[in-house]
């Protein structure tokens, strides 16, 4: 059930994320509200009954509405004033058609030949996202992510949107970011289209439908991993790196065998450095099954050093409140101290399995090695599964060791302006 309050900018700016969706209406516009979504985005929408059935329209976003004041900041206060205009006029127009005793179509009734991608991605997150009980706050800002590498279609009508605007889109993402994030971009603007069209909202053909997607090498074809002759030139490049969220996001996927998404996501709340064995539960969002990770003398060094009085290690200013993505930071990395083949390690998780494959080398066994992977345990070894706390954490700190015989200390980072996650 929605509050009803007075809508103020500062009242707008101060509204917390609390992982579910919910909404306030405003007491000086009847009809006027604003709805904030698990993953942070806050929008203003408008509700009318007409003829014992709601017309719901969402408004726009409460820091885009207003567009932005003489410093660049958005403008929240113009943009709640430009929402209470909107939806005083929808109210007006619907007064009026009453008054007519309801002669014509509704006023309300939405215009879904000029419905634009934004609109119809609103609309999905209602209806398809956010009425699962499984993770919605995750696939909701996985979708938004996806939609955010086009926005310049984002804001088109459906019907301006051609097969060779998304082509072209794909085309350049897959340049500049990979293509699984190029596919699964046009994948997602075709559903999209799919939704809109079971709405009866649009009816021409699905210009993401015939989309020419890259191919994408399997997870069992990924097998580069960091050797050792070229661990030193490795370290070097990466303890150099200007990003330092960059170098320790790389640096902990390496001592920790973790999945980037793991990594990028890691909570202050999930770490245990103070006690004589440190460890990290790792929500290990694949498989569902979070698992306590031992974590070695550097990984320990480096999380020491980071601000951890927030939420997330590495918090950042997007919708999901941390990191997402090192793709571009990587793919310079790689090619910039030369280390090729495979298509360059092209995928960060090669982290994980350089590590993996350095534990193999040094003879530990398939029980030990799965159980740093996080993997879940077969059957027959699952009575054996106590084997893989301390035993597995000293065998990731002589790899860790191993890798850095030769290299220097951990380079001295400069102090940078930190933001603090909610």
């Amino acid at each position: 059930m929605a509050t009803r309050v007075k809508l103020t900018a500062k009242f707008l700016e101060g509204l917390k994320t609390t992982g579910e969706r919910y909404q306030h209406m405003d007491t000086e516009v009847r009809g006027l509200g604003v709805v904030i979504f698990p993953s942070g985005v806050k929008s203003y929408f408008h509700v009318k009954k007409v003829q014992g059935r709601p017309e719901r329209v969402t408004l726009g976003n409460i820091y885009e509405l207003g567009g932005v004041n003489k410093n660049g900041v958005p403008d929240v206060a113009e943009g709640l004033n430009r929402a209470r205009a909107e939806a005083a006029k929808r109210n007006g127009a619907l007064a009026t058609w009453r008054n007519n005793q309801y002669e014509g179509p509704s006023p309300l009734a939405a215009d879904r030949s000029k419905v634009t991608l934004a609109a119809v991605l609103e609309e999905y997150i209602t209806r398809k996202v956010l009425t699962k009980t499984d993770k919605t706050e995750k696939k909701e800002t996985e979708i938004r992510g996806m939609v955010s590498y086009i926005p310049e279609l984002k804001s088109r009508m459906l019907t301006q949107i051609t097969r060779k605007d998304v082509q072209d889109a794909h085309d350049r993402i897959a340049t500049n970011n990979g293509p699984s994030i190029a596919n699964r971009v046009a994948q997602s603007v075709r559903r999209l289209y799919y939704f809109a069209e079971g709405l009866e909202w649009y009816s021409g053909s699905n210009p993401a439908k015939k989309i020419q997607f890259c191919e994408e090498r399997s997870k069992s074809q990924a097998t580069r991993s960091v050797k050792q002759s070229e661990m030193p030139r490795y370290l070097a490049g990466l303890l150099a790196h200007e990003d330092r969220d960059f170098r320790e996001i790389v640096l902990l996927g390496l001592y920790t065998l973790a999945r980037p998404g793991d990594v990028m996501a890691m909570q202050c709340a999930d770490l245990d450095l103070d006690s004589d064995n440190p460890t990290w539960m790792c929500p290990n969002e694949k498989m569902r099954r979070p698992y306590a990770v031992g974590l070695p003398k550097q990984a320990v060094e480096i999380l020491r050093g980071r601000i951890l009085t927030g939420k997330y290690v590495f918090p950042s200013w997007g919708a999901a409140g941390h990191r997402h993505t090192v793709y571009e930071a990587w793919i310079k990395f790689v090619a910039a101290i030369g280390i090729t083949g495979e298509s360059q390690l092209t995928q960060y998780g090669a982290t994980r399995h350089t590590t993996a494959s350095w534990l193999a080398d040094m003879g530990y066994s398939g029980l030990v090695i799965d159980a740093a992977l996080g993997h879940k345990p077969g059957a027959i070894v699952n009575v054996y599964a106590h084997v893989a706390a301390e035993p597995v954490r000293q065998a990731v700190q002589l790899v860790v060791d191993k890798m850095h015989a030769t290299k220097p200390k951990l380079a001295v980072v400069n102090a940078r302006r930190v933001r603090k996650s909610a």
